[in-house]
């Protein structure tokens, strides 16, 4: 009887939780996530950086609901293509000893022997039910996919960074839905440029 009790309970709390994130749920980007001084990539690079992305990259907000029966009827606006780039400016700038920049146009990235394109090539987000049945648990999987671009355009180096299914704080009520994802997104994808800017020495020297 007890363990039927236990069933019923989490059938309910499942009822009740997937119907509990609901509406429109509109992200931004929030520097505090990603300020330089918390970020730390090993030693820097003497030259100067420059990252390459299209308008289309920047542009680009993934609209969906949630990958699961909680959060699925929602609708989330998420703009990974803005936050791809704040973030991989922020990280380069501080991998970069002479400073990173930004740029739209590849006449002006092609001043610079290597070229930066980092953008995200998959991304999918999900609720599931916290340990004590009455929380909510935030969880995204996402790729970066990181390129490296000689000024012929030429791509001389590609890798793709896969995050695995990560989860952040848990929360309570449908208003707290978006700044978790919100958090854990920018979280996650600092993660991936933080490891591309680690890497990024070994990387130079194998494609000279």
């Amino acid at each position: 009887m007890k363990l039927f009790y236990n069933f019923l309970l989490a059938v309910l709390c499942l009822f009740f939780l997937s119907g509990c994130i609901s509406g429109q749920h509109e992200l931004r980007v929030n520097p505090d996530y990603f300020s330089e001084n918390s970020i730390s990539v090993g030693s820097k690079l003497i030259q100067s950086g420059i990252i390459y992305t299209t308008k289309e990259d920047d542009g680009f907000v993934y609209q969906s609901g949630a990958d699961s029966s909680i959060g699925r009827s929602a609708q989330f606006d998420i703009p990974v293509g803005a936050m791809t780039k704040a973030i991989a400016s922020t990280v380069m700038s501080v991998k970069f000893k002479k400073g990173c920049k930004n740029t739209n146009s590849f006449t002006t990235a092609a001043q610079h022997s290597i070229i930066m394109h980092p953008r995200i090539a998959s991304y999918v987000h999900k609720f599931r039910m916290g340990l004590i049945g009455i929380n909510v648990v935030p969880q995204i999987d996402l790729v970066l996919q990181f390129d490296l671009l000689n000024p012929a355009k030429k791509v001389i180096y590609s890798k793709k960074y896969k995050s695995g299914l990560r989860s952040g704080e848990t929360f309570l009520s449908n208003a707290q839905a978006t700044e978790a994802i919100n958090k854990l997104t920018h979280e996650t994808i600092l993660n991936m440029m933080k490891r591309a800017a680690r890497e990024l020495e070994d990387i130079l020297n194998e494609v000279k």
